[in-house]
């Protein structure tokens, strides 16, 4: 009896899902309408449609650099008038050398 209830176990381990966390948040009611009528749209529940949503957003990190990120990159840069009004290295030097007089 005991070794069938591992063996139950061991099956309902091998059938499972990858593993997911819940969130939970909190939207209005019309854009809690909106997503139900477009999951419904697609013949998908709100869970799948809300996957597929987020996972194009925000894709698995593959360490490759995209060219969508590339370009990303260069506008920032473009948008960014001046790097940084001060060196960072002075920046740190000058916090050591405070902490050390304070010591």
């Amino acid at each position: 009896m005991a070794s069938r209830r591992k063996e139950n176990k061991a099956a309902k381990k091998s059938r499972k899902r990858p593993s997911r966390a819940k969130v939970s948040l909190s939207v209005s009611t019309n854009l809690k309408r909106r997503i139900t009528s477009a999951a419904a749209t697609r013949d998908l529940s709100i869970t799948d449609y809300l996957t597929r949503l987020l996972d194009g957003e925000y894709p698995v990190r593959t360490g490759r650099v995209s060219a969508e990120m590339i370009r990303r990159s260069d506008e920032l840069r473009a948008r960014q008038k001046a790097p940084f009004p001060e060196d960072s290295v002075d920046l740190i030097r000058e916090a050591r050398e405070e902490r050390d007089r304070a010591l």
